[in-house]
């Protein structure tokens, strides 16, 4: 490990803290209110420079022998908050032009998060490691769902908001389960058949609210907010 990893290590700490406190602004604000709009674009900026930096952190984890598997997972992982908060901006702009999700850079990430998906499912099959399998799954999951949306024949006028929701509160997963995890490892002596607890929890109570909020639009609940939710 050289000098730089301590240093992009506190900036992936810091951009994810922010990241934390955005989500919830963004969260409690009325949705489309110049305020919810701000704490949007805070919260975009902190996790694309939380997911840069763990990228650059698993090629550090990668090269070592002794961390490659785990290099792998934060590389998955990475990739993954990159594709959630760069499809969910994406998906804000175009609104229901899904012709203007076709872009190299969306199809870029995509690819290369279904690659990990998969290189870290084959990691997880050889060390017979369920929390590995897990988060491939989640990762080859994502890319099928985005994509789905993006080149399916029709979809509803509004169901671009629903994809926003959805891939922003997965974003908002990621810095909930790292806080969980760092957290539960620090103040817990958790016994191994337990250690997968604090990185599934935020997933199933996240995957929960996406769902409630699924149920709450397609019922007409208009309080989710449909106007001026534009950037």
């Amino acid at each position: 490990m050289t000098t730089f990893y301590p240093l992009i290590l506190w900036l992936h700490i810091g951009a994810g803290s922010a990241g934390l406190l955005f989500f919830w602004q963004a969260m409690l604000c009325k949705k489309g209110s110049p305020r919810h709009r701000r704490a949007g674009r805070y919260f975009s900026l902190s996790m694309q420079t939380t997911a840069f930096s763990a990228l650059a952190l698993s090629a550090f984890l990668i090269i070592d022998p002794n961390s490659t598997a785990s290099g792998y997972m934060l590389l998955t992982l990475g990739l993954l908050l990159l594709n959630n908060t760069s499809y969910a901006v994406a998906v804000l702009k175009a609104a229901a032009d899904r012709n203007k999700l076709k872009t190299p850079r969306l199809v870029v990430l995509s690819g290369a998060l279904a690659l990990c998906g998969l290189v870290l499912g084959t990691i997880a099959i050889q060390h017979q490691n369920l929390l590995f399998g897990i988060f491939a799954g989640i990762s080859l999951m994502t890319v099928l769902m985005n994509n789905v949306y993006i080149y399916r024949a029709k979809v509803t006028s509004k169901q671009w908001i629903l994809e926003h929701i959805s891939n922003i509160l997965a974003a908002g997963i990621a810095t909930h389960t790292a806080f969980f995890v760092v957290g539960a490892a620090r103040l817990f002596s958790l016994p191994e058949t337990m250690q997968i607890v604090p990185w599934l929890a935020p997933s199933v109570l996240g995957t929960l609210a996406i769902v409630g909020y699924s149920v709450r639009y397609r019922r007409g609940d208009r309080r989710i907010g449909t106007q001026n939710i534009h950037l």
